[in-house]
């Protein structure tokens, strides 16, 4: 028998279309064209944005753009017993340190009053449209504690902005020393929350707290 052997043809048809549908599971699938740079604004259709007044999770405020270009810090009192990490003038200072691109679609950065309901969300910051939110602490030296154990993940982060961990038998206690706290807001979670911002591509939660993090140490100091 000369030559040598193959699949007949539609078996080589169907081995094909078996591959490209892995191969599209795994994220090979080649591109036509090269993804856009980090910073590059891509055109998208009309995107349905929540009307003014209603709220995330019945919590959060919506704020539209107020000015054509650039952003604007709204501060309000951080409420009895917590204090905002950051101030305006920080806050401005740290973004405008960004390239213009980067900014185009922030247009308002806010330091709310901490609320029961806030408050049960245990996060220092969040994205919502085009607006940066950054959450107060409790006053004094700052300890978050968590059920359970926290991920490698997180603890890889908390470590690297100086935040002293401490195990107990069926939870996690996060010490910030003062300094430690203040960079990891400015250099971490303000630019994570700008991360989400400039996402334009991914829609899944897991792709988009990748992007973010990505975007936070590609960008954070």
């Amino acid at each position: 028998m000369s030559g040598f052997w193959q699949f007949p043809r539609h078996d080589r048809q169907l081995f094909r279309k078996q591959a490209a549908a892995r191969d599209a599971r795994r994220g090979l699938v080649k591109r036509s064209t090269p993804r856009p740079a980090l910073h590059a604004p891509r055109r998208l259709g009309k995107q349905p944005e929540p009307r003014a007044g209603r709220s995330v999770l019945d919590f959060e405020k919506y704020y539209e753009r107020s000015k054509e270009h650039g952003y604007c810090v709204i501060v309000e009192p951080p409420g009895d017993g917590w204090r905002h990490v950051l101030t305006a003038g920080e806050i401005i200072q740290r973004l405008d340190r960004f390239p213009d691109p980067l900014l185009w679609r922030l247009h308002t950065v806010v330091l709310p009053t901490m609320t029961r309901k806030r408050q049960s969300m245990n996060c220092a910051g969040l994205q919502w449209g085009g607006t940066i939110y950054l959450y107060p602490v409790a006053e004094g030296r700052a300890e978050w504690s968590y059920s359970g154990r926290i991920s490698p993940f997180d603890r890889h982060w908390f470590k690297k902005f100086g935040a002293i961990v401490k195990r107990r038998a069926n939870h996690d206690i996060v010490s910030w020393p003062e300094q430690a706290l203040r960079r990891y807001y400015r250099e971490h979670v303000l630019i994570h929350e700008l991360g989400h911002i400039n996402d334009t591509r991914n829609n899944s939660v897991k792709q988009r707290e990748r992007f973010a993090n990505y975007f936070a140490d590609f960008w954070g100091e």
